[in-house]
């Protein structure tokens, strides 16, 4: 009993300075792992609490317990919010991770304290809530696999889990099944009117592009008028200055258009040096404010 209290009492601050230690992930197999652990991480917290509350409140396992779920989930905020001060970003799911994780682990906290039937309850309730929490992180993982084996093709939103790769910066998004070039799926993007840089960025597109020559993409421009567009692809390497990237700007035309990039003129568009095709870590498209809002669809992004 000792080491357990001893090991509880050590782990409270252990696991503040954790999550406030300046770490980035560089990937988004990264980013899986990292987002997977929140919730195992709060619900060891949540039983650590537990095991010091039960030193000072005997015979009262239900009140420790919520009182653990309680401190472990307000702890979890409030780390959130202090990531964000520290070189991190704070998320609302990570928040949320953490407050299922802290259930689970109060949850679990209270097999102990009572008969076989309402153990297995407090255990399976306990598991659920833990295994919720892992759902994003665990889809995010499992498409990082599929999209490694889908090479050459980068991105043709078959699969609902590939919309994990991508973040919406001043538009709106959803997977329909008009003007699909490649399988039955495209994404439709509504740019916002008057948005600064409004269009989608792809994170990680698939990494490693050496050894081919084109990157393409089939894009459908709804409306009567024109729409200049901008794709900017960047590397592991890029150090956030304009002229360390690739960015060409195309004009598409209302309907069907078809893009052709040479990854030669990829390599070579940073002014100080070549740009590393084995390690391409985003694809944007966008346009410059909008005169008005704008629809395009966005499909069979591949190499060749």
């Amino acid at each position: 009993m000792r080491i357990k209290v001893i090991l509880a009492a050590l782990y409270v601050p252990l696991l503040g300075t954790m999550l406030l230690l300046p770490l980035a992930a560089r990937n988004r197999l990264e980013h899986a792992l990292f987002d997977g652990v929140h919730a195992p991480l709060f619900a060891v917290l949540a039983i650590a609490i537990f095991v010091l509350l039960r030193l000072v409140v005997e015979n009262r396992p239900i009140l420790c317990a919520f009182t653990g779920f309680l401190l472990a989930s307000g702890m979890g905020a409030i780390l959130e919010v202090a990531q964000s001060y520290v070189g991190r970003s704070s998320s609302v799911p990570d928040a949320i991770a953490n407050i299922l994780g802290a259930a689970a682990g109060a949850l679990w906290t209270l097999t102990t304290a009572y008969g076989p039937w309402p153990r297995r309850a407090f255990a399976v309730a306990g598991t659920f809530c833990l295994l919720v929490a892992e759902i994003p992180p665990a889809s995010m993982l499992a498409d990082v696999l599929v999209q490694r084996r889908q090479l050459p093709r980068v991105a043709s939103f078959e699969s609902f889990l590939e919309m994990s790769r991508w973040h919406p910066r001043e538009c709106g998004w959803t997977r329909v099944e008009e003007h699909a070039t490649e399988g039955r799926f495209a994404l439709r993007v509504e740019l916002a009117r008057e948005g600064k840089y409004p269009g989608p960025i792809m994170i990680d597109p698939g990494a490693n592009w050496t050894g081919h020559d084109y990157f393409r993409c089939d894009l459908w421009l709804d409306g009567e008028e024109p729409l200049p567009l901008i794709v900017k692809i960047e590397d592991a390497a890029h150090n956030g200055d304009f002229h360390d990237r690739f960015h060409q700007s195309f004009v598409l035309l209302p309907g069907p258009n078809y893009l052709k990039i040479s990854l030669a003129e990829v390599a070579a568009a940073p002014r100080d040096r070549q740009l590393d095709l084995s390690t391409v870590k985003m694809v944007q498209f966008f346009t410059r404010r909008p005169a008005s809002a704008r629809t395009i669809y966005l499909d069979n992004l591949r190499l060749e």
